[in-house]
């Protein structure tokens, strides 16, 4: 969690290396769905082989880094926030 919390708040993002492990070393790898689910949304993208906050993502950083610190932490809709 600490991981996803310090690299996404870098402008370059995690690696791809990083995500997967950060993936697999998860409980039924629950963080995969998350990250899907906020790259759908638009507040991640990959960005040369690096899982990084979009502009709007910036925005919502702490919402959507808290949804990957603990397996359970609703994904909220902050679009409409």
């Amino acid at each position: 969690g600490e991981t996803c919390m310090l690299g996404l708040r870098m402008t370059e993002g995690l690696d791809r290396e990083a995500i997967e492990t950060i993936i697999q070393d998860s409980p039924r790898q629950w963080r995969g769905p998350v990250i899907d689910t906020y790259i759908q949304k638009g507040y991640l993208a990959w960005k040369n082989n690096s899982l990084a906050l979009t502009k709007e993502g910036q925005l919502f950083a702490d919402t959507v880094i808290s949804s990957l610190l603990m397996e359970g932490d609703e994904i909220t809709d902050i679009s409409t926030q």
